[in-house]
């Protein structure tokens, strides 16, 4: 344990926002709630985390959400002092600090608080350094540090500032900085290098250790050659915490692959809980409901999938179909060619062509 925080609080960090124990969630809460009631300031801000969602917590623990009590318990533990609290309110969008400042004694700067939390990080505890890493990769040490001069070139100074830490906080266990890390090393924003190698190797450590959007891109490194490991990978994401595996899913069984026959009827279930929360998956559904595969038939379903992603590849092809045939709408083949001409490669395009032909008169469907 390191000697930032008090034994209690030092412990459910641990156990919430580091290890990520499931089983020691409740116990781990409790705990902060009996530090904040003893005025505990860091405890405070820590229990205010808990009551914030996904965003704050894992949702593997399945606390209670209450915006308006996490946002007191922020003030709560700026009031009393706490320089994590202070530091880290400051990225809740829309929140308003006791006061109007988030400086409260015993500091009296944005640097003091600063010093304190790196004061921290440096002496190895990992939900500190994953603070200063943060701070860098968003750019709010250019407040906190009044940074004079920012540029393409400073900013990349910040971003190896944030890898810096995000490495400490790693080698201390923390591997919830990972998110942050990929972005830097894939993005090439600021013409920071890319780094496939090290992407890789930080999905690989993120997917051994419970991460799902990491067990999800490497479910994804899978696919088709592999659809079995694929599907244990997005089942495992599932399993801790991230909703996004149900869209996954769908397509494993939507495309099926080796060691996996297609089936539509799981895809449909799963692209339906999927739709709910995001229309990524609108295009395979929509073929669903057009062709019948795993539920009815509903042309003006399809119609509405295929519409929300135009220019994907099946919507494009099944709004092709829908208007060259007539399917639920007016034929009105001109239009239905507009859709395939922007995949005039696709084996499917060419063999629905094969049932119109051109006349002087425009395009006209070929009758037995």
């Amino acid at each position: 344990m390191s000697a930032c925080f008090e034994e209690r609080v030092d412990y459910a960090v641990d156990q919430i926002w580091v290890k990520r124990n499931k089983t020691e969630g409740e116990r781990a809460k409790q705990m902060l709630e009996q530090a904040a009631a003893e005025g505990n300031a860091d405890a405070y801000y820590f229990l205010g985390r808990c009551y914030l969602g996904e965003c704050f917590v894992d949702p593997v623990f399945g606390f209670e959400e209450d915006e308006y009590k996490g946002n007191e318990y922020f003030r709560k533990s700026i009031e009393l002092g706490s320089a994590v609290g202070m530091f880290a309110s400051m990225r809740l969008a829309g929140f308003i600090p006791p006061g109007g400042t988030f400086v409260h004694p015993p500091y009296h700067s944005l640097r003091e608080i600063w010093n304190e939390v790196e004061r921290c990080a440096n002496a190895g505890q990992p939900f500190c350094q994953l603070l200063i890493g943060n701070a860098y990769f968003w750019g709010d040490v250019i407040e906190f540090l009044q940074v004079p001069k920012v540029n393409d070139e400073v900013i990349r100074g910040f971003m190896h500032e944030a890898m810096r830490y995000y490495d400490m906080s790693i080698a201390n266990g923390n591997y919830t900085v990972i998110s942050n890390y990929l972005n830097i090393v894939t993005s090439g924003d600021y013409n920071m290098p890319k780094n496939h190698r090290k992407e890789m190797e930080l999905i690989d450590l993120g997917a051994e250790h419970g991460l799902g959007y990491c067990e999800i891109q490497k479910g994804d490194t899978y696919g088709p050659d592999d659809a079995l490991t694929a599907l244990d990978y997005y089942q495992k994401a599932l399993e801790h915490g991230d909703t996004q595996a149900y869209s996954r899913l769908g397509k494993v069984y939507f495309r099926g692959g080796r060691g996996l026959a297609k089936d539509y009827q799981k895809a449909m279930e799963y692209f339906r809980i999927a739709r709910k929360e995001s229309n990524w998956v609108s295009d395979m559904m929509g073929m669903c409901y057009l062709k019948g595969w795993g539920t009815a038939v509903d042309y003006a379903a399809a119609k509405r999938e295929f519409e929300q992603y135009p220019g994907e590849r099946l919507s494009a092809i099944g709004l092709g179909e829908i208007y060259a045939y007539g399917l639920g709408v007016p034929a009105d083949i001109k239009k239905g060619f507009s859709y395939w001409d922007k995949f005039p490669g696709d084996v499917r395009v060419a063999e629905h062509k094969r049932h119109f032909k051109k006349t002087l008169f425009g395009w006209k469907r070929r009758t037995v």
